[in-house]
Parts: C-alpha cells; sequence; structure tokens
C-alpha cells in the first residue's frame, strides 16, 4: 500500500505575535468533525467555494466538505460522499473543483485498483453524477491518487500501474455523460517513477509529476491535446537537480506557466520550480 507524507506549508514571514488568524480569513472545520478524520488532507478551491477532503471520517471510508462564501464569510453547505462506499476506500484523499463540478478520489476502492467520483451542483444541491473507473484497471494501482479538472477534462492520477511506473487517464463530458478518452504514460517511463504522483490541468495542457523518476530525482511531464489527441511536449527537470528530491511531488499551472513542488531539496527544506512557456518551448524561470 502507498502511504504519503502530508507536508504543512507555513508562511515563514509572518510573525505570529502582532498577526492573528482574523487579520487572513477564517478558519474551517466539519460539523461534527472528530479525531482522525484528517480534515484538509486535501483542499481545492474555484472562486466562492472550496472543496476539503477528509478521508478518515467513517472508518476512513471518508468525506469531502463544501464550503461557499456569502457577505465575507465562509459557511459549509455539503458532505459528499460516495453512494456506494464503505470500508477503507479513502474518499476525499484527493479533491478538485472547477465551476459546479467537483472530483474526489478514492484511491482505496476495489482493493486499491481506486476510483473517482464525480459531483455536480444544481439547484444549490450537490449530487454525484458518475464513478469514474480505468478501463483496463485492476490490482492495486491506486487509481485516484491525484485528480484535477477544467471545464469538461479531468485527469486522475494511478501511480501503481506497471510495478509503480504510473499512468494518467483523461476523461471527457459529452452531454452529461463521462467517459475515457486517453491513458497517458511517460516516454521512457521505469518501475517505481511514480508517474502521476501529481496532476494538474488548464486547457488542452496537463502538468504529471513524476517524483520517483531518475532515481528519486525526479521529472514532471507536459501533455497537450491537438485534434483531440494528447502526446507528451516535454520532459521538466530542475536545473541542479540531485537524488531524493522528488521533483514532481506537486504540480500545478496556468496559462503559459507552470509551478513544480520538490519536496526533498536541501535536506527536505524543499524547492517549487517555476517554468514558463515561449513559443512551444518549457524552460526554467525561476527557484522558489
Amino acid at each position: 500500500m502507498y502511504n504519503r507524507t502530508f507536508i504543512v506549508a507555513t508562511v515563514a514571514s509572518l510573525s505570529m505575535t502582532t498577526m492573528s488568524l482574523a487579520d487572513w480569513g477564517t478558519e474551517l472545520t466539519a460539523t461534527g468533525g472528530a479525531n482522525d478524520d484528517y480534515f484538509g488532507n486535501s483542499v481545492a478551491i474555484d472562486g466562492d467555494t472550496c472543496v476539503i477532503g477528509t478521508s478518515g471520517t467513517n472508518s476512513a471510508t471518508g468525506s469531502a466538505y463544501v464550503f461557499t462564501k456569502s457577505g465575507g464569510s465562509w459557511s459549509q453547505v455539503a458532505e459528499l460522499t460516495p453512494t456506494d462506499g464503505e470500508g477503507s476506500i479513502l474518499f476525499g484523499y484527493t479533491v478538485a473543483i472547477d465551476g459546479d463540478t467537483c472530483v474526489i478520489g478514492a484511491s482505496g476502492t476495489n482493493s486499491y485498483t481506486g476510483s473517482a467520483y464525480v459531483f455536480t451542483k444544481s439547484g444549490g444541491s450537490w449530487s454525484q453524477v458518475a464513478e469514474l473507473t480505468p478501463t483496463d484497471g485492476e490490482g492495486s494501482i491506486l487509481f485516484g491518487n491525484s485528480v484535477a479538472i477544467d471545464g469538461d477534462t479531468c485527469v486522475i492520477g494511478a501511480l501503481g500501474t506497471n510495478s509503480y511506473a504510473g499512468s494518467a487517464y483523461v476523461f471527457t463530458n459529452t452531454s452529461g455523460s463521462w467517459s475515457q478518452v486517453a491513458e497517458l504514460t511517460a516516454t521512457g517511463g521505469a518501475s517505481y517513477d511514480y508517474f502521476s504522483w501529481s496532476v494538474a490541468i488548464d486547457g488542452d495542457t496537463c502538468v504529471i509529476g513524476a517524483g520517483g523518476a531518475n532515481s528519486t530525482t525526479g521529472s514532471a511531464y507536459v501533455f497537450t491535446k491537438s485534434d483531440g489527441t494528447w502526446s507528451q511536449a516535454a520532459e521538466l527537470t530542475a536545473t541542479g537537480g540531485a537524488s531524493n528530491d522528488y521533483f514532481g511531488y506537486s504540480v500545478a499551472i496556468d496559462g503559459d506557466t507552470c509551478v513544480i513542488g520538490a519536496a526533498g531539496t536541501n535536506s527536505y527544506t524543499g524547492s517549487a520550480y517555476v517554468f514558463t512557456n515561449t513559443g512551444g518551448s518549457w524552460s526554467q524561470a525561476a527557484e522558489l
């Protein structure tokens, strides 16, 4: 079974002796929350709506909570659970949202084959509309260990495929029906690369982290869609990267800019690398 280390980010530049939570915002907690719920193990936001994963609730069946902001105040409006979920399925281990659609990963379903659940909002109420599974998935592939969505396209990671070389599956929504349209793998991928450790998508471009590649130095792969077909466009690596950097531990993209997390650099102090796309060529622009 794959065990993921949770990293809590802190803003080192703030002096908590002079600034309080009230100066910045709101602390969100789940109604009826309890010990070992793991509320906040995954988070996503779009506009005035955020989704917070809680994979430990209900004996690790898991939940995801939706909060909305109105008049400057955030409040819980829904608790999402899978219609068929029971046991340690880890629903809420990963979450993503775009508009009135969210995707919730549950990598523990079916003996860790995994699933991803799509929920949509209609008339102010959230309801499950699909359970996504890979067409060729079986065994402990951990489908749903990472999720991303943009419009009618979502990308679901399954880092356990092919002896943990990993894959990412692309699904699209056509007239309310979600279907798999591609399985992405890295050119030259090898066992324990952990391709799809993280995924992100914006329009016709997605970025997929492979923190185990190159003896755990790590890589991130850019895929683009042209004429309905997804293909690898670039492999990103950090300048001066070294073993145990885990470059690709986290990824994000917006337009022609992506950010790649490398949690292991500098004895696990960590870094984040900014890459930009100019004329179809991606290059490192900064190390944060």
